[in-house]
């Protein structure tokens, strides 16, 4: 045996192949000495590349492969060398091995990220934590989506529009997005329940195979890299899955929500629910001539019949609305109800984790759980015309009382 190369005594720190192994804790990192010379080597190729010095082929795919077998601590090492590796491949292709180049200033960044890996030198977790909840998400031209779930129970749901310039994206690029985007929405959930490992579902399978294997082609590197740096940032670990349309429903008719609001409450639903909770609205905002509930109403758009049209910038006081807005208009309509202190119904989707949603909560509100969205609401010609989707999940209706009269007697 050779003593040199072996541990003889009970040690729960081992260095072994260039690695240094904490058995109490299951971790790995490079070993010190390594580490060192690798540290070395990148500053050495930060100069070179900042003065434009020679360096041969060789030279350069020897510290790439150095640094790609370092991948057991850094899952994302890969995103961080393809810059150099396509420029050593092309050197090598053009004139051979045995030559020098000049390699360019782009591959700086990812010369200084690897610096700042090996001076904090941070272990990697070797085992893998079961998930303790999933969060699914979905992407659409007009926007993402996401759920969060624990033991098959919804706990979240998150949602966003792109910008024109996020809107013109490839969809491969917008579903990882969608992931990176979700996970941030998420983050005060995750960490709240002290959330350790994570599944992720998605419906792209370029998304779960590039994110399964920390490893993008140029147009999509940035994006993988996003979704990295936001799983570091959250301390957590995860395991993505693919799953098909039809397992992915709630957060697909997410993205495509129609969020002009046409749709409305069936009538029937509407005065059992007016006879259950013993209400009496007085005009109907936010519906249009054809789709209006009571005889005073107002409008969207210019129609036929409404008392006015936009809703928001109308006085509501002396009246006892029923409001069933488009969901972006959520914040907005409470509001509204804050300033001008009145009482108000709300017809909204069972969304825990909206921000609106947290405030309804938060209002002790009267609330009556009407049941699935497909149960409650009419879509309207518009919303089955462009393959629009009702809100997914359940549709509840609130009484919120903001009366100063109320606020003297609590």
């Amino acid at each position: 045996m050779n003593t040199e190369k072996s541990e003889t005594e009970p040690n729960q720190t081992v260095i072994f192949l260039g690695w240094e192994w904490n058995l109490a804790n299951a971790t790995v990192k490079t070993k010190p000495k390594k580490r060192l010379l690798l540290l070395h080597d990148l500053y050495n190729m930060r100069r070179w590349i900042k003065t434009g010095t020679e360096i041969t082929v060789k030279q350069t795919a020897k510290l790439i492969g150095k640094l790609n077998y370092l991948r057991l601590q850094f899952q994302d090492a890969s995103l961080f060398l393809n810059t150099m590796d396509h420029q050593k491949a092309q050197a090598a292709r053009l004139r051979g091995w045995n030559t020098t180049m000049i390699m360019n200033k782009t591959a700086i960044p990812d010369i200084n990220w690897w610096i700042t890996k090996l001076r904090a030198n941070i272990p990697a977790q070797l085992i893998q934590i079961p998930p303790q909840m999933t969060m699914t998400t979905d992407a659409a031209p007009s926007g993402w989506c996401s759920t969060l779930e624990k033991e098959q129970e919804m706990i979240a749901m998150a949602q966003g529009t792109w910008n024109k310039r996020q809107a013109k994206l490839t969809s491969n690029n917008r579903e990882i997005k969608a992931i990176t985007q979700s996970l941030r929405s998420f983050a005060k959930t995750l960490k709240n329940l002290r959330i350790q490992s994570l599944a992720i579902g998605s419906d792209n399978s370029t998304a779960v195979f590039d994110i399964r294997k920390w490893r993008a082609s140029t147009s999509l590197k940035k994006e993988i890299k996003q979704v990295h740096q936001t799983i570091e940032k959250l301390g957590i670990q995860i395991q993505i899955t693919h799953l098909s349309g039809v397992k992915n429903e709630i957060a697909n008719a997410l993205s495509r929500l129609s969020r002009a609001g046409d749709y409305k409450q069936k009538e029937k639903i509407f005065k059992q629910t007016c006879l259950q909770m013993n209400l009496n609205p007085t005009i109907d905002l936010f519906s249009q001539h054809f789709n209006n509930l009571l005889p005073r109403f107002m409008s969207t758009i210019r129609g036929q019949g409404e008392i006015a049209i936009d809703a928001l910038n109308q006085t509501w006081k002396m009246e006892l609305p029923w409001i069933h807005p488009p969901i972006p208009l959520l914040p907005a309509v409470l509001k509204k109800i804050r300033e001008e202190q009145i009482e108000a119904i709300i017809i909204a989707p069972l969304w825990p984790g909206q921000i609106w949603y947290i405030e309804l909560e938060n209002e002790n509100a009267r609330s009556l759980i009407l049941g699935w969205s497909s149960e409650i609401l009419e879509p309207g010609t518009s919303l089955i015309k462009k393959n629009l989707k009702l809100p997914p999940g359940k549709i509840c209706c609130f009484l919120i009382d903001r009366r100063p009269a109320r606020e003297e007697d609590s």
